[in-house]
Parts: structure tokens; sequence; C-alpha cells
């Protein structure tokens, strides 16, 4: 829950539909989204593959169409959180990587990592995604940047 919505809970009266959801992690559904980046651009290691990490968490829906939704699945909500990992091993994810973070140098006026990563770190940008289903695996998901600008 973020800092402007805290509840306090105090005796043993509250009612639960006064609690807050748990925000979901998950990948959003194609849309456009506003969003802000907690961490930036983060490297990683999954598995045994460099990688780099790019965390958001929702701010507000600025376009999503309900067909894009999977049946009975509600519309993502302010404080979800959502992530597109770049896997800097092969060309696919070092040339996705670039394109994502061209907005950022541009920004910067640097193209290296460091800076690039240090104006990422809580920026406010508007998303537009698109979901995309893993190929051999119906049921997991991942969210591909279309195209992303900072705010």
């Amino acid at each position: 829950m973020s800092d402007d919505k805290k509840i306090v809970v105090v005796g043993d009266d509250f009612d639960m539909d006064d609690l807050a959801d748990l925000p979901s992690f998950k990948a959003w559904p194609t849309g456009g989204y506003m969003a802000v980046l907690p961490n930036g651009f983060e490297r990683k290691k999954v598995g045994e593959h460099d990688a780099i990490e790019l965390l958001m968490e929702l701010e507000s829906i600025v376009e999503l169409d309900p067909s894009n939704l999977n049946p009975d699945e509600a519309p993502p909500a302010a404080g979800d959180k959502c992530n597109t990992l770049f896997m800097m091993d092969n060309e696919m994810g070092q040339g996705k990587f670039k394109e994502v973070a061209t907005p950022f140098k541009e920004a910067c006026g640097n193209g290296k990592f460091s800076a690039i990563r240090d104006i990422s770190k809580g920026a406010k940008v508007l998303i537009i995604g698109q979901r995309n289903v893993k190929k051999g695996d119906d049921s997991k998901f991942y969210f591909n940047i279309v195209k992303i600008g900072l705010v």
C-alpha cells in the first residue's frame, strides 16, 4: 500500500472491506499505462544468464481494451507491479534493451549504463505494452514494452 493510503487498524472492530487488497505481480494486459520505475534498470543474474530487469509499478491505466483481458480477469490496479527482463547474452535481449533504454539515454545525454540506470530510478513513464504468451507454456505470460517515454 502506498504511503498516502495508510490505514490504521485499531482494536477488534475494524471491517475487512476497509483493508487494502494485496497488489498483484503479473504481466499486464496489452494496453497503455502510467507507471513508476521504483528501481530503474537493474542488473540481475537469471540462472546463468546476465540480464537487466525493469520493474514497473502501475499508477493508472491510460488505455485498455476489455478484449485484452482474459476471462474473469480484472484490470490491473494502482500499485500492481509488472516486470520485463532483457537477457543480455543474446542479440534479441540486447537489441530490445537498447530500444527501451533509448529515451533514457536521450534524456540524460549519456549512453553509459550507469547514467541510464541512475536517471531511470523512480522515473515516471508512459508505457505501451503487449502481453505475450510464453512459447510452449500457455499458462505463462510476459510483458513486452512496445514504446516507453519519460513523463
